[in-house]
Order: structure tokens, then C-alpha cells, then sequence
């Protein structure tokens, strides 16, 4: 159980910082301006605080991702970051304004009862 919680808890926090990588893309109008140059578009990239948190926050999920994979079998542990999935799907409805269609919906179903079966 202990397992499904943190490998939840890394789904999350990976989910959180795509969230705000595509805030920030949404900001700044995408990652790459033809029109300045590759310093100019650097610097625009470090003066957006949500992509530099989103490179902290996916970080952050990656060191915590390895360690997980260290602890824990990989052929229980890994089937459980699907739960990623669920949580993009809610992230996207909320804050991006997405269409939770049908078949999306009948995908989440399908990715819980996958996750549940896994875990057992």
C-alpha cells in the first residue's frame, strides 16, 4: 500500500510540473520565437517563473522517480504511473479548459481498473 501511495505522489508531482510547462508555454506563446535570437529566446525562457519552477518541479519528480525504481519492483511499480493519466486528464479540464469526451472518459476508466488490478 505504502508503494501505491508514493508512486502516486511521484504521478502527481509529475503532473505538476507539466501543468506549469504548459502554463508557461502558454505564456511566453510557445518555446521558440523565430523572430530574436537563441540568447534573446533563452532569456525569455529563465525570465518565466513557471517554467523555471516546471524545470524544478519535474526535477524534483525524476530524482524521486529513480529512487522509487531503486526501492521497488519495476513490474509492480512502474504499471502504477498511469495514474498520471488520471490526473493530466483532471489537470487539462480545469485548468486548460479541455473537452472530457467519452472515449477520454471510458480511457480513464480502463487505466483505474488496470491500476486496481495491478496493485492487488
Amino acid at each position: 500500500m505504502k508503494a501505491v501511495f508514493l508512486v502516486t505522489l511521484c504521478s502527481v508531482i509529475g503532473v505538476v510540473g507539466q501543468v506549469l510547462l504548459k502554463y508557461g508555454l502558454q505564456r511566453n506563446d510557445g518555446l521558440w520565437k523565430k523572430e530574436i535570437g537563441v540568447l534573446s529566446n533563452f532569456i525569455l525562457w529563465f525570465q518565466n517563473p513557471y517554467l523555471l519552477a516546471s524545470i524544478v518541479v519535474c526535477a524534483v519528480g525524476a530524482i524521486f522517480f529513480i529512487y522509487l525504481l531503486g526501492k521497488y519492483e519495476l513490474s509492480h511499480f512502474y504499471p502504477l504511473t498511469a495514474s498520471a493519466y488520471i490526473f493530466a486528464f483532471f489537470a487539462g479540464v480545469y485548468f486548460f479548459n479541455e473537452q472530457a469526451t467519452i472515449s477520454k472518459v471510458v480511457g480513464l476508466v480502463v487505466i483505474c481498473i488496470g491500476i486496481v488490478i495491478i496493485s492487488i
